[in-house]
């Protein structure tokens, strides 16, 4: 059993425009929130922090999308601490499981979120925004890589072709391709080759977006582009010759901002959650005068491309 939110503002209790030419989605993933008895708290800190940045984002965020690794054990009292800071949100927030979740203390504390009540995975879809979104759970309970099944390829290979004149994006844990990290390479995505295979004979989806990596990585993968968001709560060294194994190192958290519009597709950035200083201090006082130099630079470059 798998689900579809074809009734968008039904389910969520916030209003999301529906069918808007432009939207926000934010992709935060590998929070590893960890339960109020733990004295390691910074994950739990971060992710607020990360929160209240998306709740004040100019232009407004309508989305937020967590890929996986929602807690740091999976433990009951996690997603309560989990609950408790995504209840704070201003956007609806929409989740998959990632390897370090346990479904069932999940919906145990989400049962609420009724895109979740599914008997095996957590695999789901969204159909009435500008982009069609599936949301694909690669979870295999006890193991750090992940699996798409022949169960959930079928599931995503029937939504494929039901939609396969709407522009799509896929949401997953484990990003279907090597980011060179040998280490994380290891624990990937098994059934990979077949997915390949099935998102090369589409031509309309716009982008994979995962997790997994606590890295910020983009590649071309099957036709289409692949992002792997950073993690708000740290991120793993960059460690191409492998001898760096589950380095964490001091770069800032961050999340992913997917904007899409309908002239001109999906652009991604990522955004840090801590706000950084100038390195240089503009000394321009006349900003009027610029802005009119940079809108008649657009005109100029509109006319030219028509």
């Amino acid at each position: 059993m798998f689900f579809s939110i074809n009734h968008y503002n039904q389910i969520f209790h916030k209003k999301v425009p529906i069918m808007k030419k432009e939207f926000f989605i934010a992709q935060i993933s590998d929070m590893h929130i960890v339960g109020n008895e733990s004295l390691n708290i910074l994950n739990n800190i971060q992710l607020e922090k990360t929160i209240k940045k998306i709740n004040k984002f100019k232009p407004k965020i309508d989305l937020i999308v967590a890929t996986g690794d929602l807690t740091d054990n999976g433990y009951t009292n996690e997603y309560k601490v989990l609950q408790k800071i995504f209840s704070k949100s201003v956007p609806d927030v929409l989740m998959i499981p990632g390897n370090h979740d346990k479904r069932k203390n999940l919906i145990k504390i989400f049962s609420n979120q009724e895109y979740l009540l599914n008997n095996k995975f957590f695999c789901y879809t969204v159909s009435n925004l500008p982009v069609f979104l599936i949301f694909l759970d690669t979870l295999v309970e006890g193991k750090p890589g992940g699996e798409i099944c022949k169960e959930r390829f079928l599931w995503l290979k029937e939504r494929l072709f039901q939609n396969k004149d709407k522009p799509t994006i896929i949401f997953l844990h484990h990003p279907p391709f090597n980011c060179g990290i040998w280490w994380m390479d290891a624990i990937g995505l098994k059934g990979r080759k077949e997915l390949k295979k099935l998102i090369e004979s589409y031509t309309n989806i716009e982008a994979i977006l995962a997790g997994h990596i606590h890295r910020s990585i983009q590649k071309k993968w099957a036709g289409t582009f692949a992002h792997i968001a950073p993690s708000t709560a740290h991120q793993i060294e960059l460690d191409i010759s492998g001898n760096k194994f589950l380095h964490i190192n001091d770069e800032p958290p961050a999340f992913s901002l997917h904007h899409w519009s309908a002239d001109n597709g999906l652009t991604s950035h990522i955004c840090y959650t801590e706000k950084s200083k100038s390195y240089v201090n503009s000394k321009i006082k006349d900003i009027n005068k610029y802005r009119e130099f940079f809108i008649k630079a657009k005109l100029e470059l509109d006319k030219f491309e028509k």
